[in-house]
């Protein structure tokens, strides 16, 4: 037999074909959808073969049919794990788990950030029937090791966790937990088998809400375990069939078997449009701290990349001014849709102080490491410059409530020249509205940093220059801002763009390179708009440092001219 047909088929291949024959029955190219309730038996002996399990077939659709049969092979393949079981949701294959690996007397250790109906199940669920749970850093491999005891029967966390990005070492963790004769159960929904398997890394178990990625479309509730086919038998028969119910219907397991056909050209978008917004967000003058794997800020960056194939789609960032700050973000974003769930081809925000996490005490964010201006994204499938151009508005109008009220009496003309601007304060208040003829009052001071004018003073004095950190927020803004009157002017000497008309798509003058050769004073990566779009800093690969480079700016411009030759030094001036 050929090379071809001896090696195994790589992960997309198995993902569309595993365990299916399309040649097989009537030739349909897709599995069928088995509708049926209840299964016949051709003798009374055959039946009883069954329920002992000693003959193939099924039984009753609780407790599986041949349409959820083929989805737990291709689940349990794509995993590397012996078998798999699919249920109703995430929530019901943690719950069903669970319930059958435990008893009264032992204990649970978990990580310290979980999914917040995970959470609300093992302190207000399990630990009523005598379970003890015990939440412990599991960042840190030596906090089980002090933590782990005789009565630990589970050990249970997610990696990359819900919702602020915490990494856990799966294999180090799992390796402890076996020393002391526990189970390590990991919820790999974030990650999916394209981009992390952990029972590869030693884990004993691994959990989905396939509800998220695998599904990949916001249509079904579904969830799966893969482990032990001897345990999940017992699962299925005892956990799922007689303790939960949640049994995943036909129809909802044909879904998944579609999402996964596109799962790993998903996953690459859904990667790749992270790491771009995951670069604009970590910059920002308003962002406290991002939280992404793919960021060589992130703490845990190495173990992504020995554990992760690519960084996922998730982001977490902190924002400043806590919670009514991420309330007021939260409002302000217009294709981001504000949702909880994940995985979707929609991207999705949640602010989990107000949406998920809101039934914890603050006392309790704090302690799960759950800040309160921290805003969750699910980074989607439209096209990242859409959702770049949403999170920077967003941004802005978060903060223009700052500026204080302003009251229409207080309100004068635009003056015939417009304010002088200074700093991305400045910017964000975008002093002129047009079609109003009015200027915000606040704007006189903007060069001064919000600080009147000492009485005299030249009208319009230019205060001190920016810091460089914060020129890429404002030449996105000056770039939008096509209705200030006349136009801000972007200036720059070797930083000019050959061949581009002297005014940009939003009206904004570019002179022309100086005849001299003198060159601008080196300053840093900026972005700008050029006919609705933004130069950014090329990207690298997940695992290289990002380039250091100012040059190497892609700009899509009208006239053909990809790159701009030279580090960007950007003013806005009156």
């Amino acid at each position: 037999m050929s090379q071809h047909h001896t090696r195994r088929p790589g992960f997309a291949t198995r993902a569309i074909h595993q365990g299916y024959d399309a040649y097989a029955g009537m030739g349909s190219l897709n599995p069928p959808i088995y509708l049926s309730s209840t299964y016949t038996f051709q003798t009374v002996e055959d039946g009883s073969a069954r329920f002992a399990g000693e003959q193939a077939g099924f039984l009753y659709s609780r407790v599986g049919n041949p349409t959820t049969a083929l989805l737990e092979a291709r689940i349990a393949d794509l995993e590397g794990g012996e078998a798999a079981l699919v249920t109703a949701s995430g929530q019901g294959a943690t719950t069903s788990l669970l319930w059958t690996l435990v008893a009264p007397g032992d204990e649970i250790i978990a990580d310290k950030t979980l999914y917040g109906c995970t959470f609300g199940f093992l302190n207000h669920g399990l630990a009523k029937f005598g379970v003890r749970v015990t939440h412990v850093d599991l960042t840190d491999p030596a906090n089980l090791e002090r933590a782990i005891s005789a009565a630990t029967r589970v050990v249970f966390f997610e990696s990359p966790a819900n919702p602020n990005m915490r990494l856990v070492d799966i294999a180090a963790i799992s390796a402890i937990a076996r020393r002391h004769g526990a189970l390590t159960v990991v919820d790999n929904t974030y990650c999916t088998p394209w981009l992390q398997r952990p029972i590869e890394l030693g884990a004993d178990f691994v959990l989905h809400s396939a509800t998220k990625y695998l599904g990949g479309h916001g249509d079904l509730l579904a969830g799966a375990i893969v482990g032990p086919k001897e345990t999940l038998d017992t699962v299925r028969f005892h956990g799922l069939k007689d303790m939960t119910g949640a049994v995943l219907s036909s129809q909802d397991a044909f879904l998944v078997l579609r999402g996964l056909k596109t799962l790993s050209l998903r996953m690459q978008r859904h990667c790749s449009s992270a790491q771009m917004l995951a670069e604009f967000l970590v910059g920002h003058p308003k962002v406290a701290i991002v939280h992404f794997p793919g960021l060589p800020s992130f703490p845990q960056y190495e173990l992504a990349r020995r554990q992760m194939a690519m960084p996922g789609g998730m982001i977490a960032f902190e924002l400043k001014q806590g919670i009514e700050a991420g309330r007021r973000f939260m409002n302000a974003l217009a294709l981001f849709t504000r949702a909880v769930s994940l995985g979707d081809a929609e991207s999705l925000a949640q602010h989990p102080a107000s949406m998920t996490h809101s039934f914890y005490t603050p006392e309790e964010r704090a302690l799960h490491l759950i800040g309160e201006g921290l805003v969750r994204l699910s980074v989607g499938l439209e096209d990242p410059e859409d959702l770049l151009a949403d999170l920077d508005q967003a941004l802005a109008r978060a903060w223009a409530h700052r500026c204080g009220p302003r009251p229409r009496q207080e309100h004068a003309p635009c003056p015939a020249t417009p304010c002088r601007i200074s700093g991305p304060e400045a910017v964000a208040r975008d002093p002129c509205v047009r079609g109003k003829g009015r200027a915000r009052p606040d704007v006189r001071h903007a060069a001064t940093g919000g600080v009147p004018r000492a009485k005299g003073a030249r009208r319009g004095a230019r205060g001190p220059r920016p810091a460089a950190a914060a020129l890429p927020d404002i030449a996105i803004r000056a770039a939008r801002a096509g209705h200030h009157r006349p136009p801000c002017r972007v200036r720059g000497g070797d930083d000019s763009i050959p061949g581009h008309p002297h005014r940009s798509q939003a009206g904004h003058r570019v002179p022309p390179r100086p005849a001299n050769g003198s060159t601008a004073q080196p300053s840093l990566q900026v972005l700008f708009g050029f006919n609705g779009r933004y130069c950014r800093p090329a990207r690298p690969r997940f695992g290289q440092p990002p380039s250091s480079d100012p040059a190497r700016l892609a700009v899509p411009h009208p006239k053909g001219s990809d790159r701009l030759p030279g580090p960007c030094s950007v003013t806005v001036l009156s």
